[in-house]
């Protein structure tokens, strides 16, 4: 086993390690420092992670099919582009924006991101929670379907 010492109080150990201070040889330099590797592995773990770089904006869109769709809405509902592209949610401007959304999507088939992206950098999931809740509302009002079932023709025959 170990041989320790053993102390019968706290000046014996006291005691013992002035001794054991006395003998070592005294340091006439400073200690060196630890390597520049150590410090690059305390810093990665105590720092928190550097956040991913942004995502590249998505390649030039194709203007075409947009215009056109959003065209077709302004005429219908009477409402500028300007608008639509507005952050305004009144319901007078919600449902024309959510019908451009569904016609960029379902018929001129433009990605959920690219529209987002279209639309002042508007998430996906906005798009898709539009372009849904246009297709429920589609099958409750027969107004709004013949309005989206016209302006997708009128989209298709533009060509």
């Amino acid at each position: 086993m170990h041989n320790f010492p053993e102390f019968n109080s706290v000046a014996d150990l006291k005691a013992h390690y002035r001794n054991v201070f006395a003998r070592r040889p005294a340091q006439t330099e400073p200690p060196a420092p630890p390597p520049k590797s150590t410090y690059a592995a305390v810093e990665k773990k105590m720092l928190p992670p550097e956040p991913p770089p942004p995502p590249p904006p998505p390649p030039p869109l194709p203007k075409m099919p947009l215009h056109r769709a959003a065209r077709i809405v302004c005429d219908h509902y009477g409402v500028s582009w300007a608008v639509l592209v507005s952050g305004r949610r009144r319901a007078d401007l919600v449902l024309p924006r959510h019908v451009l959304f569904y016609l960029c999507r379902d018929v001129a088939k433009i990605s959920l991101p690219r529209i987002g992206y279209m639309f002042g950098g508007r998430d996906h999931t906005t798009i898709l929670h539009a372009t849904r809740k246009i297709k429920k509302q589609m099958t409750r009002d027969r107004e709004l379907f013949a309005a989206i079932w016209d302006m997708s023709d009128r989209y298709h025959g533009e060509g």
